[in-house]
Order: structure tokens, then C-alpha cells, then sequence
């Protein structure tokens, strides 16, 4: 009796299979997952007034303990509940970016913050005129539209900011970009609104500024 082969019969496919190692894969995913959306709803909370923004951080943690805890209790749940209970989840976030995108409570919170009191060398008074030389710089977006102050070393100066954010920036300048000690100045912060600095200018020779809010917005001072 002769046997044949199958491997050389034409009329059979061959089927090749991909083994993924799950158990790696998962975890993985699902940190990317959770680091995206943690960031995500970080720069929610960064956009939007300070008491909103606890209050939706408030709101989101308590959301999804009552989520999972209810997921645990039932297990086996349909497709349409898992949906239901991903908009319970959610909806802090969806309520945030509406708050961060139509900016409401922006200006009162803007009002509140340049009715405090001045930090480090302090802001100018209303209807202040400025003493020494302008300098104007904008935020918007989280980031500055001027890399480099140019200053009048120890002379009176000026900075008109607009914070055209509803984030919450101010300007601070320092020694060096460790903005590590006390600040050679530091400016009130604000949210959507403007304000002009005033104080003396530090002695010739380069520093750094940036944003105590946000250390990502940042640049160089020349005083000359």
C-alpha cells in the first residue's frame, strides 16, 4: 500500500495562525488607554476655573467608584447598560470641555483674581501709569507669544500680560530655569483678562521667566 502526502495536494489550504500574547498585549493597552485619557481630562481641569476644576475632579472620581462598583455587583451585563454606564463615567468630562470651550465662569474668575493681592514685587494699581519701559506679552493656547524679555537692567519696567486663557498664568522671573529661591519678581495670576507688572528690572545679565501655573511656558530675560 502506498501513502500519499497531504502536504502536496493542491486542494488544501494551508491556515496560518498569529498567536498574540495577550497577557502582554492587554496591560498594555489598557495603560495606554488610562494614560490618555488622564491626560486628556488633565488639560480639561487646566482650561477651566479652579473651583470647577475640583469640583468636576470631585464628581469624576466618586463616578467611576459608583461604575465599577456597580459593575462588579453585576458581571454579566448587557451591551446597552456597559453604554449607559460609560456616559455616567464621562459626563464630568463632556461638562468640562463645554465649561473650557465656551468659557463659562471665566470672567468672574478673572475679576476675583485681579481684585487680589499683588505677589512678590506686585502688579500695577488701576489706572496706574506705567513708570519705566513696556513691554507687552500674551498668552494664549499655554504658551507665550514671546520667547525673550529684553529689559533695562535696574530700571523701572513694565509688563502688560493678557491672559487670553481660561486658565489661570501669571509671569515670574528667576536666576536661572531651576526657578529654584525666592523670584526676582513675580506676577499676580490671572484668567482671561489683562493686567500690567511693574517693578525694577535685575542688574545686566541673563535670567529666566515662566509661568507658576504652567512651568511649560517659559523663556529667556535679557537685562542690558
Amino acid at each position: 500500500m502506498s501513502t500519499q502526502d497531504d502536504s502536496l495536494r493542491p486542494d488544501l489550504t494551508t491556515e496560518v495562525r498569529v498567536k498574540v500574547p495577550l497577557p502582554l498585549v492587554i496591560p498594555l493597552v489598557s495603560l495606554a488607554v488610562i494614560g490618555l485619557v488622564a491626560y486628556g481630562f488633565a488639560q480639561v481641569l487646566l482650561a477651566v476655573p479652579k473651583e470647577a476644576a475640583t469640583m468636576l475632579a470631585m464628581v469624576a472620581a466618586a463616578n467611576v467608584m459608583g461604575a465599577f462598583a456597580y459593575a462588579a455587583l453585576r458581571p454579566r451585563m448587557q451591551p446597552v447598560t456597559m453604554a449607559e454606564l460609560g456616559v455616567i463615567v464621562l459626563y464630568p468630562v463632556i461638562i468640562g470641555i463645554a465649561i473650557a470651550q465656551f468659557g463659562f465662569g471665566a470672567e468672574a474668575h478673572g475679576h476675583d483674581t485681579a481684585a487680589g493681592e499683588t505677589h512678590g514685587a506686585g502688579a500695577a494699581g488701576e489706572g496706574a501709569a506705567p513708570s519705566g519701559p513696556t513691554t507687552a506679552v500674551v498668552a494664549t493656547g499655554l504658551v507665550f507669544d514671546v520667547e525673550t524679555l529684553v529689559l533695562e537692567a535696574k530700571k523701572d519696567t513694565s509688563i502688560e500680560f493678557t491672559n487670553e486663557d481660561s486658565a489661570p498664568h501669571n509671569i515670574a522671573i528667576y536666576e536661572d530655569d531651576s526657578a529654584s529661591g525666592e523670584a526676582i519678581f513675580e506676577g499676580e495670576q490671572i484668567s482671561a483678562s489683562s493686567t500690567t507688572y511693574e517693578f525694577k528690572a535685575p542688574p545686566a545679565g541673563e535670567y529666566y521667566f515662566q509661568c507658576d501655573v504652567h512651568p511649560d511656558m517659559n523663556g529667556e530675560v535679557l537685562s542690558e
